[in-house]
C-alpha cells in the first residue's frame, strides 16, 4: 500500500472527550459482528474447557453460556428435551455424580442444568405444584375464586374506566377480599412449602446431574474399567485351566 491508501486506513481522530481521549471513527479494518449472531453464538456454543474446569475437573472458571439473570422469555418457552435423556435412569452411574468441590461445582451444574433442560424443570415444577395444591384443596379453591375475581374486575373496567369512583371502590373491596381468603385458605403457606419442595427436587436433581461431555467421559472410563475387569477374569480362567490341567498330569 502506498502513503495515501495506508493513511486512508487509520482511524481519524474526531471530537476529544473530557479526558482528552479522541473519538475514532471505524475503518475498513474494524471488526463488526452484528448483536444477534453473538448472541446466537453465546447461546449455543458450549464452553467445553470452562466448564470441565467448573464441574470439578480443575479450578472454577468462568460462568457457562449464559447466566439465569440473563434468560430471556425464547428460554423460558423453550420445548423440553426426550425424558428419558433428561432422567437419564437407564444409566445412573454415568448421568449422575457428587459434586466436588461442593458449593462451587454444584451452583455450576445447577446454572448449566438449568439453561439446557428448563422446559423439563419448569414441567417438572408444575406437576409438583399441582401435586402439593391436591393435598390442600382448600387453598387450590382459594386460588381459583380470588383469580376468578380478579379477572372479572379486569373485564369491568374496559367498562367503568381505572379512573371512576365506582371501579377504585370495587378494586378496594378485592384487595380486602383476596387477603381474606389467603388467610382463610393458608394459600401463602401452601404455595411457600410447593416452592420448597419444587426447589429442593430442581436443584437437586440439577447438582447431580453431570454435564453432556463429563458424562461421555465417565461412560469412557466405566467401558475402559469393564474391559479391564474382563481381561483380567479371562486371565484368571486361563491360570486356572492351566493348574488343572498339570494336576491330572
Amino acid at each position: 500500500l502506498d502513503t495515501a491508501s495506508s493513511a486512508s486506513l487509520l482511524p481519524a481522530p474526531s471530537l476529544p472527550l473530557h479526558k482528552g481521549m479522541p473519538i475514532y471513527e471505524p475503518n475498513p479494518l474494524s471488526l463488526a459482528i452484528p448483536d444477534a449472531t453473538f448472541d446466537a453464538w453465546a447461546r449455543e456454543v458450549p464452553l467445553a474447557e470452562s466448564s470441565d474446569r467448573r464441574h470439578g475437573a480443575g479450578p472454577v472458571g468462568s460462568r457457562g453460556p449464559r447466566g439465569l439473570s440473563e434468560m430471556t422469555v425464547d428460554d423460558l418457552l423453550k420445548a423440553p428435551r426426550p425424558w428419558k435423556s433428561f432422567m437419564a435412569l437407564e444409566r445412573t452411574s454415568e448421568a449422575y455424580g457428587w459434586p466436588y468441590p461442593f458449593l462451587s461445582t454444584a451452583a455450576a451444574r445447577i446454572t448449566d442444568n438449568i439453561y439446557l433442560y428448563i422446559g423439563n424443570y419448569l414441567r417438572l415444577a408444575l406437576v409438583l405444584v399441582l401435586c402439593v395444591l391436591y393435598k390442600f384443596p382448600l387453598a387450590l379453591l382459594g386460588i381459583i375464586l380470588t383469580a376468578k375475581a380478579w379477572d372479572w374486575l379486569r373485564q369491568l373496567s374496559v367498562s367503568l374506566g381505572t379512573r371512576s369512583i365506582t371501579y377504585r371502590a370495587l378494586y378496594a373491596g378485592m384487595t380486602v377480599f383476596t387477603w381474606l381468603v389467603l388467610m382463610f385458605s393458608s394459600v401463602s403457606v401452601v404455595l411457600l412449602l410447593a416452592g420448597t419442595i419444587t426447589t429442593g427436587a430442581v436443584c437437586f436433581h440439577a447438582a447431580l446431574r453431570l454435564p453432556a461431555h463429563l458424562e461421555e467421559r465417565k461412560r469412557k472410563e466405566n467401558e475402559k474399567a469393564r474391559k479391564e475387569q474382563a481381561k483380567l477374569k479371562e486371565k484368571k480362567d486361563r491360570e486356572l485351566k492351566n493348574q488343572s490341567r498339570k494336576s491330572h498330569r
